[in-house]
């Protein structure tokens, strides 16, 4: 699960760097590295089209008024060139692979609200998972970081505004999409804007270090103790995670409950128990997306007495499952 998000923080991170050179060079091959980077962030997860709308704006905000003015039919033609690519492979999905199309389509339904209910009434959900969110975020950065964040924000807005409405931008509004649109959503969906906050406490810490050299020592010192409550978070992940001072939603994501992994080893013992048997087995799994399949695709890659099959959701017996039942011993997870 965490891959995922990881990947979606780095190629967003380059697509919005390669955004911003191509306000500075205005080149082709920036723009096209920009919708590069943008299509591998689709690729991990859905929520990458959110930028489709924000680098543009980016682009916009960091580029002067005369500059956008002379290059206009530039910003407006990498834009839908942009926007073009990203369309062009959400159409290569629908046509040519389907079957993965449907199938994220349908995992992706579980996880938002139709646009319809959302326009109906938007408020209630938004403020609710505001609520949820805010309530993660501070264990996870740790409140002083939390706090520096906002300060670092208030800083830039003075000091450097441009950049400043960019990084606030790009960290709060996913946060607010998300939270408007989310039916079902975890801490790890917002990873990705942390590297914008910090971001800006990196130009916080800079700018306290250049104001006085004399008591860069002290400030430094204050940047450790700001830094003791996260390096403790980062300990018990890495030596002790059950004890890790988690939010409740991801002790049972991490620990307590299957997407943990815990228990996938004695799985595999009972399965490969019963493939000993000398029967062909097909493992239906209750996901199409995650920890389930994946661990079983890679664990029986090369066995091809065990079948892997995929089904979200699993609310049936229906005739794939069937067919496989009359060759095979079927177990379900």
């Amino acid at each position: 699960m965490a891959l995922f998000d990881s990947l979606l923080n780095s190629t967003l991170l380059w697509a919005t760097y390669f955004a911003l050179r191509t306000a500075q060079t205005w080149k082709l091959r920036d723009a096209l590295l920009w919708a590069l980077f943008l299509l591998m962030a689709m690729l991990s997860k859905g929520t990458a089209l959110m930028f489709f709308v924000l680098l543009p704006f980016v682009v916009g905000v960091m580029t002067y008024r005369k500059e956008l003015l002379k290059h206009k039919k530039q910003f407006v033609g990498y834009t839908l060139l942009v926007s073009g690519i990203g369309y062009s492979f959400n159409l290569f999905l629908r046509f040519v692979l389907p079957d993965l199309n449907n199938a994220y389509i349908a995992k992706n339904s579980q996880f938002q609200i139709p646009l319809d209910q959302v326009i109906a009434s938007p408020f209630p959900q938004m403020f609710s998972n505001l609520h949820a969110i805010f309530s993660w975020i501070i264990p996870y950065i740790t409140l002083p970081i939390f706090v520096t964040g906002f300060a670092s924000f208030a800083l830039l807005l003075l000091k450097k505004p441009r950049i400043g409405i960019v990084l606030l931008a790009l960290c709060l509004i996913p946060i607010l999409g998300l939270a408007t649109f989310g039916q079902i959503i975890f801490p790890r969906y917002f990873v990705f804007t942390a590297s914008y906050l910090v971001l800006a406490v990196g130009f916080f810490v800079d700018y306290a270090m250049s104001l006085s050299k004399k008591y860069q020592w002290a400030i430094v010192i204050f940047g450790v103790i700001l830094l003791l409550p996260a390096i403790r978070f980062d300990y018990f992940i890495l030596k002790d995670p059950e004890h890790a001072p988690f939010p409740v939603t991801d002790v049972y994501q991490f620990v307590y409950d299957h997407p943990s992994g815990y228990g996938i080893q004695e799985v595999y013992d009972y399965i490969n128990q019963e493939s000993a048997k000398g029967e062909p087995i097909t493992v239906v799994t209750q996901g199409t997306f995650g920890l389930y399949p994946y661990a079983f695709n890679l664990e029986y890659w090369t066995d091809s007495n065990i079948t892997i099959m995929p089904k979200f959701p699993l609310d049936k017996i229906d005739d794939e499952i069937l067919a496989a039942d009359e060759n095979s011993e079927v177990l379900f997870i």
